[in-house]
């Protein structure tokens, strides 16, 4: 019988196992696939280059993918939502900075009847002129409202200053963006971009499902993987503030343009990072919030695009205090600069980051989308464990070093609205 009463060991994580996806082919789209869990469940991801990246026209991308499943040449949006409903199925498409998704997650047993459908919708989007102009009513609506929260415009103006106005990663919504949108757009963004680059299926996969998936899938159009459209950053860094007369608070956010994930000094810059504001006991956190008491979260954020990377710092303060929030922010980027990190400091958020990584790792649906991360970024499992051997043999030292090459005062985004 355990003795209750005496704590266990506490064993530091040093290992981390993701397990290896298994390949097939439907028809020529490449199909990766990971089997496990308990439920009899599948998810069925296609990923097509229908991203930002790849527009001619702003927001197509977007208003594509919303209405990809309101309706095909054969099914309306009712009937395709009274379908997915009525199997208990969710069906979703979204489109990213890079790549498109329709992603289709269900019961193994509803797999047939489910399939046909999203092979209709890929073959035969209606891209109607009811439905594309209830999506942009909604869009201006939720755009109207947005344009009064200052972590909204916040979060626009430091990407149009960090990646550019008119680049893909930096452009923001407007009014006459969405209403210049006609179905004809719609058609010829689709057309241009139709094509599956790859599918990943996880959960409960058998020789059964693979040939449902081959039955279904095997004439699906599929995408070449030739390079994305190049598109140059245009950074302006400075201080842009703006001023919000009936705003309650500020909203700050803070950063720059930062090496994306394939670079080998990304793992140590993600320990910095975490220590710095990448969870609650940081030390953005301890300072302005704990100490200073200027806002209820800070927080800060390394992300990833396949043209680049950014880091950023974000939080919400009163308008009285944001001048005296920001000199504290500089103030701890200044000590990572200049100060050695202790052991025990840096030990804990290892021991964090380790935590976090057996979280990705917690299942088959969580172990896809780290696959699908890895795919996206042309990498391996053997980089992911590169990575994670990196996070662990991080020095003191080397945060220092990475402090002083990368947080740069003069080369910061600083936005300030409220």
């Amino acid at each position: 019988m355990i003795d209750r009463s005496i704590a266990p060991d506490i064993v530091p994580i040093r290992e981390i196992v993701l397990s290896p996806t298994q390949h097939s082919k439907l028809g020529a789209m490449p199909l990766f696939y990971l089997t496990g869990g308990d439920q009899e469940v599948v998810q069925l991801e296609l990923i097509f280059p229908g991203g930002r990246v790849h527009e001619s026209k702003p927001l197509t991308a977007q208003l594509a993918a919303r209405l990809l499943k309101e309706g095909t040449t054969s099914k309306s949006a009712a009937e395709i939502a009274e379908l997915t409903d009525f199997h208990g199925a969710h069906l979703q498409a979204n489109a990213g900075y890079d790549n498109a998704t329709l992603s289709l997650v269900c019961l193994k047993k509803h797999l047939a009847q489910l399939l046909p459908l999203v092979k209709d919708i890929l073959n035969h989007p209606q891209f109607s002129e009811q439905e594309l102009a209830i999506q942009q009513r909604r869009s201006i609506q939720q755009l109207v409202v947005n344009q009064e929260k200052t972590d909204y415009l916040a979060q626009r103006l430091f990407h149009q200053k960090v990646f550019g106005l008119n680049h893909p990663y930096g452009y923001s919504s407007s009014k006459e963006k969405y209403e210049s949108i006609t179905t004809a757009d719609l058609n010829d963004f689709y057309t241009s971009n139709k094509g599956i680059l790859y599918g990943f299926a996880a959960g409960k996969i058998d020789t059964a499902t693979l040939d449902l998936l081959q039955h279904h899938l095997c004439d699906i159009k599929t995408a070449d993987s030739a390079p994305q459209p190049a598109h140059p950053l245009n950074t302006t860094p400075g201080q842009y503030h703006q001023e919000r007369e009936n705003a309650q608070q500020s909203s700050i956010r803070l950063g720059k343009p930062m090496i994306s994930l394939q670079h080998p000094d990304y793992a140590s810059l993600q320990v910095l990072n975490v220590l710095f504001g990448g969870y609650f006991g940081s030390r953005l956190m301890s300072n302005i919030r704990e100490d200073k008491g200027f806002t209820y979260g800070i927080y800060s954020s390394l992300g990833n695009f396949k043209q680049t990377g950014y880091w950023m710092i974000g939080t919400e303060v009163g308008k009285t205090v944001a001048k005296d929030a920001l000199a504290e922010i500089y103030k701890e980027i200044k000590r990572l600069q200049e100060e050695p990190i202790p052991d025990s400091e840096l030990e804990l958020v290892k021991n964090y980051i380790m935590g976090s990584y057996l979280s990705r790792v917690d299942g088959p649906f969580a172990q896809a989308k780290v696959h699908r991360g890895l795919i996206e970024h042309q990498q391996t499992i053997a980089d992911f464990q590169q990575r994670i051997q990196r996070v662990l043999q991080t020095t003191p030292k080397r945060l220092m070093e990475l402090a002083k090459e990368h947080f740069n005062a003069q080369d910061f985004v600083e936005v300030v609205v409220g």
